[in-house]
């Protein structure tokens, strides 16, 4: 049996764990599934972004049918804003190495 210290002290180990391992998995999704797109990896860390858009009934509750107005102009921009966006995405994934991924379970023991 252990002390009482040493068990709050794993406990609290513990948590910090499951805690560090929820937030990894908030940012891998919020990396995955953005504004419509599915962003996946290969094995060598470069990134393919899928264009999936949003289901229809999600669309109808949050009212984008009653979306402002735009200039086309405004798209333009953005476009090119995305654009540039991905170009210096790409020149700092290809400096990356990246660790092998850990399964939840190695977080846990």
């Amino acid at each position: 049996p252990k002390s009482p210290a040493e068990q709050s002290e794993r406990l609290a180990r513990f948590g910090a764990d499951v805690h560090a391992a929820w937030w990894e998995l908030f940012w891998s999704l919020m990396g995955k599934y953005n504004d419509g797109y599915v962003v996946t990896h290969d094995k060598q860390g470069t990134f393919t972004s899928t264009e999936v858009g949003y289901p229809e009934w999600y669309l109808k509750s949050v009212g984008f049918d009653h979306a402002l107005p735009a200039q086309r102009s405004s798209f333009d921009r953005l476009k090119k804003r995305m654009s540039n966006a991905a170009a210096v995405m790409a020149k700092i994934d290809a400096g990356r190495t990246h660790p092998p991924a850990q399964p939840v379970s190695m977080l846990l023991v």
